[in-house]
């Protein structure tokens, strides 16, 4: 998060000397943050794990004769380690492919696990999949938040959740209760709506100002849609 925190004040202190608009101090603190990205570790870049994935913890240990040790909790709810995949721009497959198929990795190794057992963790997982440009899998997965986490009325719900092993506290899976059970939660709603967009269109990429169709699913041939908003005050119908 912090690479795209320094690499949004950049862009903003850009636009403002454009403008004429940038302040004194303003200035000095892009100055201060570009001396110090790369004393990120990486450089500011995501790293891989042993398995070729994105590594969810910088400190990755190690397991008996230097095996890569099973996380925690795989199947974890949260993919705060894909940030830089979305909502951040930090990997991009047309910019940097290498790191977009480690994050699918990561993303396939998680879902497989578990991961995505609440409405706002299944659309997020559907926003992933669309900066993947796999609009197929990014279909499934909005399918799957409706199907599991909405009520009649689409209002999005959150289930019960269960601890699923004795000791750690974020290792949690769904609890009791079928399809369409669990309290009202806003964020599936407002998590699928921009996963549509994003399928439709992105403009976040370095190499593709406006990227329309990215992940467009095979189970829409046709169709239309107005009133998209692109970075660069762009409207897309």
């Amino acid at each position: 998060m912090l690479p795209q925190t320094f690499r949004a004040v950049a862009a903003g202190a850009r636009a403002l000397d454009e403008l004429g608009e940038l302040g004194a101090e303003d200035a000095a603190l892009a100055r201060r943050l570009a001396a110090l990205f790369p004393r990120l570790p990486n450089g500011g870049e995501p790293r891989t794990d042993k398995e070729g994935g994105l590594a969810e913890w910088w400190d990755e240990r190690e397991g008996p004769g230097g095996a890569a040790r099973a996380p925690a909790d795989e199947g974890h709810r949260h993919f705060s380690h894909l940030y830089p995949l979305h909502p951040g721009d930090g990997i991009d497959p047309i910019a940097s492919p290498a790191l977009a198929a480690a994050a699918r990795r990561s993303l396939v190794r998680r879902l497989r696990a578990g991961g995505g057992h609440t409405g706002w963790s299944a659309a997020w997982a559907a926003s992933l999949w669309a900066r993947l440009h796999d609009g197929a899998m990014a279909h499934a997965a909005l399918r799957y938040t409706l199907h599991e986490f909405a009520a009649p009325n689409l209002l999005g719900l959150h289930p019960k959740l269960r601890g699923t092993r004795q000791g750690c506290v974020t290792c949690v899976g769904r609890g009791a209760g079928g399809a369409g059970e669990g309290m009202y939660q806003l964020d599936a709603n407002g998590g699928y709506t921009a996963a549509v967009a994003e399928m439709l269109v992105q403009s976040h990429s370095q190499v593709c100002q406006v990227h329309l169709l990215p992940a467009l699913p095979p189970a829409w041939p046709e169709g239309d849609a107005h009133g998209l908003r692109a970075r660069g005050a762009w409207r897309v119908d």
